[in-house]
């Protein structure tokens, strides 16, 4: 089962992002037109879901893996 389907959407969006962000750094470090401002919005979406992970938001998560057979 792919990983996106296991954990959600949401980590799929915020994967997105995170691979938005990497892409944004690159065009920081070659100063292009934009770039920092294109990253402060994406650090805003990725808090939004730093948050909403770190509340539990999604409790159905909890504990899988300490559950998983190689930690049992």
């Amino acid at each position: 089962m792919p990983l996106t389907d296991e954990l959600g959407q949401s980590f799929s969006e915020w994967q997105a992002l995170t691979d938005a962000y990497a892409e944004g750094l690159e065009a920081l470090l070659h100063e292009e037109p934009g770039a920092a401002q294109r990253l402060a919005g994406l650090a805003d979406r990725l808090a939004h879901y730093a948050a909403l992970f770190a509340q539990g938001a999604y409790p159905e998560r909890r504990g899988v893996t300490a559950q998983s057979p190689t930690n049992q």
